[in-house]
């Protein structure tokens, strides 16, 4: 008796397919042709998978306009400055820091114990912030957000450095 390797299916999409199923246990293939058989060919999924992908980065694209906008106008509201860097990290930076105080707000005034004397020195420190992108800005706060402590990394092979210091760090992937 001849071993069936090859299997013609209906998927749901309508289409028949052809399908080699010699890598799987000869047990296990018409299980498989079933489980198959309802879904769709590999061409309509992958029509579907990147239909659903267009819609993803059209909402995605959206919402990044609708948050630049909430942040442009909060950054308006309450004086922030204009921040200065890359261009690419512009957008990035205004809705990261609108997120970041608004969060902030709600965690440490709304539903915690500080009051707005409290808020207000924080927010001042905000303000001396106005720069994106590598080594740019002041520290917002010593209090109560303590800088996190660098991580101390070594590794004995010579081929992986590994270091604390950022200049030492480029150094190390230049070379």
């Amino acid at each position: 008796m001849a071993v069936r390797t090859h299997w013609t299916v209906e998927h749901a999409c309508s289409h028949s397919v052809d399908h080699d199923l010699s890598n799987r246990p000869a047990d296990k293939r018409a299980s498989f042709a079933r489980w198959l058989a309802s879904k769709d060919c590999t061409d309509c999924w992958k029509a579907a998978r990147d239909a659903d992908s267009e819609s993803k980065e059209e909402w995605l694209a959206t919402k990044r306009a609708e948050e630049q906008e909430a942040a442009v106008a909060w950054a308006k509201q309450f004086d922030m400055p204009e921040l200065q860097g890359p261009e690419k990290a512009l957008d990035w930076g205004e809705r990261s820091r609108h997120q970041l105080m608004t969060a902030a707000h709600t965690a440490l005034v709304i539903e915690g114990t500080w009051d707005e004397a409290d808020w207000a020195e924080l927010e001042e420190k905000a303000r001396s912030v106005s720069g994106v992108g590598r080594g740019r800005g002041t520290g917002v706060s010593t209090s109560p957000f303590p800088p996190a402590a660098r991580p101390n990394r070594t590794c004995e092979s010579p081929r992986i450095r590994l270091s604390t210091s950022p200049a030492s760090a480029d150094a190390g992937l230049r070379s």
